[in-house]
């Protein structure tokens, strides 16, 4: 199947590195890896993870900020099309 590059970019007031994204799209799913971040103006992280996937699919995703706790991107639909 075609796969075509996709970033993913997560920002909440108050996470800080290492944030983790685990979904669908992973090898193997659900496996997950950290993203990579920088500082805004205001000293807050902005986390982006680059992936190739299928376009016009639905995908499941959480983040993992540090080792146990998960969190959804409120901004984004639960299932969210790329």
């Amino acid at each position: 199947a075609f796969q075509s590059p996709f970033t993913i970019t997560f920002h909440q007031q108050g996470v800080s590195p290492p944030l983790y994204i685990a979904g669908e799209f992973s090898d193997p799913p659900w496996e997950p890896s950290e993203l990579d971040y920088t500082l805004d103006n205001e000293g807050e992280y902005i986390f982006t993870h680059k992936l190739s996937i299928s376009p016009g699919q639905d995908y499941q995703y959480k983040f993992r900020c540090g080792s146990e706790q998960w969190l959804v991107d409120d901004s984004k639909p639960k299932g969210r099309r790329f």
